[in-house]
Formats: C-alpha cells, sequence, structure tokens
C-alpha cells in the first residue's frame, strides 16, 4: 500500500505539472487523472512486488489487455502512459521507459466527417438564442475548440484595423493563433453586445466562467436538436478545417488556423472533395 501511495503521490504531481506547466484542459487533466489512478491501482493487484513505474512493456500490456480496450481507448491509455513516463523519466521517479517498446494498436484510417453545408444552416438559423449562434460560428467559423470558447474574452477581439478583424486565441498548449473573422462571425459580434476593450468571458453559464465539458454539452443538444444525430460540437471545427482546405488547398495554412502542432493532427480535421482534387490535379498537369 505505501508504493501505491507513492505512486499516487507521483501522479498527483505529473497532473499538477500538466495543469499549470503544459497548459492542458480541464478535460484532459480529468481524462489522465481516471487513466493513471486506475492503472496505478490495476498494477498493484496484478503485479504485487512492483509499481506502475517499474512495469516493463509486456507487463503494461497485459494490464490493457485486461481492460479489453477499444483500439482508439487503447491507443489513447498509452498516449497518456507515454506522457507520465516521459515525466517520470526527467525527474528520476523511474530508471527505464517502457513505452517505446509497448505495441501500438492499428488504428482505421480517420474520418473527419464535418457537418455538411445544409446541416451548418440549419444549426445556425435554429439557434434559440444568440449566445448558441455565436458558439456555432466560432467554432464553424473560426475553428475554435470548446475549450477556447469557454474561455473566449471580449479582447481576443481586435478591430483596430477595420479592413482586416481578427480574433488572437489562446490556443490549446499555449499556441495562440490569430484568425481573419469572417463577416458572418464579426456580425453575430456585434449583434451579442461586443466590449473587444472588456477581458471579461464572452460566455458565463449561471453567472460563472462557463466549462468546456458544457460548451460541448450545450452545442451537442442543439445539433441533436436540429436533427443532427452522431456528430458533436467538434464537428464544426472539421467543417472549418474541411472547408478552408477546399478554398486555399494549403494544408499548412490550415494547420496553422486549427492551431495544430503538426501535421498529422490536420490531416484528421479535413475531408477534401478527392475525387474533384484528383482530376483537378491531372489537368493541371503540362
Amino acid at each position: 500500500m505505501a508504493k501505491l501511495n507513492q505512486t499516487l503521490e507521483y501522479i498527483g504531481q505529473f497532473l499538477d505539472y500538466s495543469q499549470h506547466r503544459r497548459n492542458h484542459s480541464p478535460a484532459t487533466i480529468r481524462t489522465r487523472r481516471c487513466v493513471l489512478t486506475m492503472l496505478a491501482n490495476d498494477a498493484e493487484v496484478r503485479f504485487p512486488r512492483k509499481t506502475l513505474l517499474t512495469l516493463d512493456a509486456e507487463s503494461i500490456e497485459q494490464l490493457l489487455d485486461r481492460r479489453h480496450l477499444a483500439p482508439k481507448t487503447r491507443d489513447s491509455y498509452l498516449d497518456c502512459l507515454k506522457a507520465f513516463f516521459k515525466w517520470s523519466m526527467r525527474l528520476r521517479y523511474c530508471k527505464v521507459n517502457p513505452m517505446p517498446d509497448t505495441e501500438r494498436p492499428q488504428l482505421p484510417p480517420p474520418d473527419p466527417n464535418p457537418l455538411t453545408e445544409d446541416e451548418l444552416r440549419r444549426c445556425i438559423d435554429l439557434a434559440p438564442d444568440q449566445r448558441m449562434r455565436l458558439m456555432v460560428l466560432l467554432a464553424a467559423y473560426a475553428g475554435l475548440r470548446v475549450a477556447e470558447i469557454a474561455n473566449c474574452q471580449h479582447s481576443w477581439i481586435d478591430l483596430t484595423d477595420s479592413s482586416d478583424p481578427v480574433i488572437n486565441v489562446m490556443g490549446k498548449g499555449k499556441r495562440n493563433r490569430t484568425v481573419p473573422l469572417h463577416p458572418k462571425l464579426l456580425n453575430a459580434l456585434g449583434e451579442y453586445g461586443l466590449d473587444y476593450r472588456s477581458s471579461a468571458l464572452l460566455f458565463t453559464y449561471r453567472g460563472n466562467k462557463i466549462s468546456d465539458t458544457t460548451v460541448s454539452r450545450l452545442i451537442s443538444d442543439h445539433l441533436r436538436g436540429c436533427g443532427i444525430k452522431g456528430k458533436t460540437g467538434h464537428k464544426l471545427r472539421h467543417r472549418f478545417g474541411t472547408r478552408l482546405y477546399e478554398q486555399t488547398n494549403d494544408i499548412y495554412y490550415v494547420s496553422e488556423m486549427l492551431g495544430h502542432a503538426s501535421l498529422q493532427v490536420t490531416l484528421r480535421y479535413v475531408k477534401p472533395k478527392r475525387g474533384e482534387r484528383r482530376r483537378s490535379g491531372i489537368l493541371l498537369l503540362d
């Protein structure tokens, strides 16, 4: 039990680091806490003489096998363990990092499945109030994540240059980006009552700061109310990435506007019209 308590203390330190140094979202912190605590307890039961931080690759895979996880879930658990062991190695809480030797599941190709234009029109037209309409537009026309919508401040909107209004997004992993404001979004901000000199949050919930979980739930509930099934608010961001790529054919620009750390992540967000792209590409050949 003493070894388990020590491991749980390390997990707590790692979560503090993730939150305050890496600026990870509350949802990520909750997921990591759940996964690591669960696996630390599993290790105590399955391997009484060891701890989570002294397991080898084979033992970690055995722990995950006993959970009968779906491939995507297993992959996310491995990502969580990879970050934890990397941090632990840096602080010398463990002697060997087993993660490079663990086997990753084979995942199917990602399907962005963005909202269609008809679905987006319904989502905007049927919005019950200006707040929901603005949330939808921030995701669909500026590519904001639900956490960024929750944290969005009036002061993020920069109208200094009237010919080039922008939103300065304080993004994930402290990666900030500047996104031009679409006219529809600019009009919605004006109707909502923008005060760009204020650092106040754009959205609150029952008088308090709104959480990313609440934003996600509100948008998802609205989508279902519009008859759009099987899609979440994040698919509005996928729509932004897909349409931007279709208009620019510049994956680097799309990655910048989405605030991604790598192009591999961006490729999960865009769903180009492949038939049209193949034909136009061939016709460009000399």
